[in-house]
């Protein structure tokens, strides 16, 4: 459960993602490179209040995507493990 300071944090950093993600400087509907990676950062900390270790990558390819979805449980399994 988030207290008041995380829900404070996490309104005040979506503000600032949204933000940073709707630049369209360059006019071509991607916001500017500085813009993105700083977007990323923000996505981070907003990510860390939420106390997520392992975000799953999703390639779209669905062999892969078990693949990966394997190893992750058998990670999950050792980690429970040690």
């Amino acid at each position: 459960m988030l207290n008041d300071k995380e829900i404070k944090r996490l309104i005040a950093l979506g503000g600032k993602i949204k933000h940073n993600l709707s630049c369209d400087i360059n006019g071509d509907g991607l916001p500017c490179r500085s813009d993105r990676l700083s977007a990323v950062k923000l996505m981070r900390k907003y990510i860390d209040i939420h106390d997520v270790k392992d975000i799953p990558v999703i390639t779209g390819d669905s062999d892969t995507d078990e693949l990966l979805e394997i190893e992750r449980c058998n990670q999950e399994s050792e980690d429970k493990n040690e």
